[in-house]
């Protein structure tokens, strides 16, 4: 989880790349559609932070 909220962060931030950084989490959300709890709230929080900045 931290792992993948790192990364979308550096794409989102150091290469103002909004675009990867979401794929990057509809495929984290993806994988873990069967899951719930802090985590996957926390990917959907991102999630939608990226969707209003683009």
């Amino acid at each position: 989880m931290e792992e993948i909220l790192n990364q979308v962060w550096f794409l989102r931030d150091i290469y103002a790349n909004d675009r990867a950084a979401a794929q990057t989490l509809d495929r984290a959300l993806e994988e873990m559609k069967d899951e719930s709890g802090i985590g996957r709230a926390r990917l959907l929080a991102a999630r939608a932070e990226i969707a209003v900045a683009m």
